[in-house]
């Protein structure tokens, strides 16, 4: 059994995690943190870390656009002068 790569499988979820936090409040502090140890840790699967975030990318940022137009024309419909 080699198990060399189950370190930067572990940190997997810290780095979505940080990649949320980094799309959601601009904090980068957990993603740069979290990326740079997976990438030390085995570069190998790092490099699969670091193509699976930038494919989260995409939906993600996608599912934000979304929810924030929603959100405005909601606002448009219900606000006291719209209409």
């Amino acid at each position: 059994w080699n198990i060399m790569w189950l370190d930067t499988f572990a940190l997997l979820p810290l780095v979505v995690l940080g990649a949320v936090k980094l799309l959601r409040d601009k904090q980068c502090v957990l993603y740069t943190l979290t990326l740079f140890l997976a990438v030390f840790a085995n570069y190998y699967i790092g490099l699969f870390t670091c193509i699976f975030v930038f494919l989260l990318f995409f939906p993600a940022k996608g599912v934000a656009i979304r929810a924030e137009s929603a959100y405005d024309m909601h606002m448009e419909r219900n606000s006291p002068g719209g209409r």
